[in-house]
């Protein structure tokens, strides 16, 4: 029988966490979910109110530029909020999570961490087709499916 890890004495430290794409009903079980763990937690999306906005999970909510149509004031604007309120880790619930990383490596030379993969590995994984074609290499059958352009 193998040895059984020990628990930790130690708790976890508190982290600073930045949930996007706020208007999402995930987003607020997010933000609950890191509430309960300790953790300070800010919202943020391009809505006025979003749910999350109300919640007294949320230390305060902040309203980005939107990311489609203004990237760079989006980016800008997200690197304000993470130096003025020390934030440690950003978290999206949504497809905003293509925007995050696009400019990962921007938003990490603040010091803090970004939790989604790079982007074109999101986006080969978002594509239906490019699923579908893993799927079948892994030998997942699939009915023959046709890419309409």
């Amino acid at each position: 029988m193998a040895p059984q890890k020990q628990a930790s004495s130690e708790s976890p430290r508190q982290q600073r966490i930045l949930v996007t794409s706020g208007r999402a009903p995930v987003a607020l079980e997010f933000a609950r979910a890191f509430h309960r763990a300790g953790h300070t937690v800010f919202a943020a999306d391009c809505v006025r109110n979003p749910r999350v906005s109300a919640s007294r999970c949320i230390q305060a909510y902040f309203r980005t530029p939107p990311a489609r149509q203004q990237p760079r004031e989006f980016v800008r604007f997200l690197r304000e909020v993470i130096t003025e309120n020390a934030i440690d880790l950003i978290v999206s619930s949504c497809e905003g999570v293509f925007y995050l990383a696009r400019y990962r490596e921007e938003l990490e030379e603040t010091g803090c961490r970004i939790f989604c993969d790079n982007f074109d590995k999101l986006a080969y994984l978002h594509h239906k087709a490019s699923i579908m074609e893993m799927a079948r290499d892994c030998g997942v059958y699939l009915p023959t499916t046709e890419i309409l352009s």
